[in-house]
């Protein structure tokens, strides 16, 4: 009998998880008291002293962020988990749901 070595890619389950629960309804429990305009998700940044709703947004289609105030951005939900928690992108995938 041998022993495989599987790998796990949990960046992969990461988003399967997302897809499952949904984009907006993640990003409205990641980001709560925002607004949807169409697929634009709206919201004052956490991460600085916003005063601007309109300066950060979030795709719920595709996941893609951008504050348009300090030009960070990023193309998925795993990076805005990241950016918004301060924590790594791995550890944001355990912060979406996927076991360790």
């Amino acid at each position: 009998m041998t022993i495989k070595n599987y790998e796990r890619d949990f960046f992969k389950e990461a988003h399967q998880l997302l897809k499952k629960q949904g984009y907006k309804n993640y990003i409205q429990s990641l980001l709560p008291g925002g607004k949807w305009q169409n697929n634009e998700y709206v919201v004052l940044n956490p991460t600085r002293n916003d005063t601007k709703p309109s300066s950060f947004s979030i795709n719920g289609n595709t996941g893609k962020w951008a504050d348009f105030a300090t030009n960070e951005a990023g193309n998925d939900l795993i990076g805005l988990t990241a950016y918004v928690k301060s924590i790594t992108p791995l550890e944001s995938c355990y912060h979406i749901g996927v076991p360790r």
